[in-house]
């Protein structure tokens, strides 16, 4: 893809480089940058593999699945419920659908902290959690599940 881009700063906020001093005298930088276009959903995302420094939206529905899922299970362990029909009857939900949640309290450490940070995967959805069946407990088939890196 490539883009043009206005020298007045904008060139640090995306590269977090030094701009072309070869650009347009019109003061235009052009940039060429490879980028790879995933689903998500409905959605069609453009991922630019050009920076690290990507500020991503939080995914709020994703994040608050996760800690639906730490929450049932501390109350599960702390023994405030009894069952996963308990949950299911007190929040009006199916108990199958609980069950697919709660493992989602066994993801990897790094897993949670990207979807807390926002740098996961753009096809990481909570849609996508609830429809993998059983989620391995081992964290390297969880991240090569999920896109992580290992």
């Amino acid at each position: 893809m490539r883009i043009e881009f206005k020298r007045s700063g904008l060139w640090d906020l995306v590269a977090g480089t030094e701009p072309n001093n070869s650009a347009h005298a019109d003061g235009l930088i052009d940039v060429t940058v490879p980028i790879d276009p995933k689903r998500r959903g409905v959605e069609a995302k453009l991922i630019m593999h050009a920076t690290e420094r990507a500020v991503v939206a939080l995914d709020q529905y994703l994040i608050d699945l996760v800690a639906k899922a730490h929450r049932w299970l501390q109350e599960l362990t702390a023994g405030k419920i009894a069952s996963i029909r308990e949950i299911a009857a007190r929040d009006g939900t199916h108990a199958s659908d609980v069950g697919r949640t709660l493992q989602l309290a066994f993801l990897a450490p790094d897993i949670v902290e990207a979807i807390l940070t926002g740098r996961q995967p753009v096809e990481l959805t909570a849609r996508r959690l609830r429809q993998i069946g059983t989620l391995p407990l081992e964290w390297e088939r969880q991240r090569r599940l999920l896109g992580l890196p290992d």
